[in-house]
């Protein structure tokens, strides 16, 4: 990575915080996604869903037209290019003016720690294997999203990094289990510290 790649160096301070969702695919980081845009007022962004997107040549209204272009070369599970990264980087930056984000898919490397806020809160998001292996196994009989047990990603390959080099580091470090009581889900990921109840107004800390 080089100087080029980093849009959040200025150290502005963002009104609204940007939370990345880091666990392994059927860990269920869509469903806390979901719940920080319903109750906490969060934009979601999901890294996949704009791959998948790409690959089907459909553009989003909400996503630029020249990062779903690029989104068109990468492989989905891999890392982003260097391109591809300041791209998502600089979408990003530009809803954190108005809006708290939730982010799936990144960062996928400890690379990519640095060239986020250091306000940024990452929320590891875990389940018991069994849980996650019937997850993987349903999503693939009801989409297109076949999941091959013992052929895990290259960013599952890199999470266990990851989050150490989150703790080395001393960064917001949160983590949630998702084995599948949502109400208790529900209840914990609305009482995170960068969580607020719909319509109450962020404060700059």
């Amino acid at each position: 990575m080089n100087q080029v790649l980093t849009p959040f160096s200025d150290n502005q301070n963002f009104l609204y915080p940007l939370v990345c969702l880091i666990g392994m695919h059927g860990t269920g980081k869509t469903t806390i996604g979901q719940i920080l845009k319903n109750q906490c007022g969060f934009q979601h962004l999901s890294v996949g869903s704009y791959v998948r997107a790409a690959k089907n040549n459909l553009i989003p209204s909400d996503v630029p037209y020249r990062l779903i272009s690029e989104l068109r070369k990468h492989n989905a599970g891999g890392i982003l290019s260097e391109k591809a990264t300041l791209m998502l980087l600089e979408h990003i930056k530009t809803i954190l003016m108005t809006k708290p984000v939730s982010l799936d898919g990144f960062p996928s490397s400890p690379e990519h720690i640095a060239l986020l806020p250091a306000t940024t809160h990452f929320v590891v998001v875990e389940c018991d294997e069994n849980t996650r292996t019937d997850r993987l196994i349903e999503r693939g009989n009801k989409t297109v999203r076949k999941w091959v047990e013992g052929q895990p990603s290259q960013r599952d390959l890199l999470l266990d990094n990851l989050q150490q080099e989150i703790k080395n580091q001393e960064l917001n470090f949160h983590q949630l289990n998702n084995n599948g009581d949502l109400l208790r889900l529900q209840d914990e990921v609305i009482k995170l510290p960068f969580c607020l109840v719909k319509g109450i107004s962020y404060s700059v800390t």
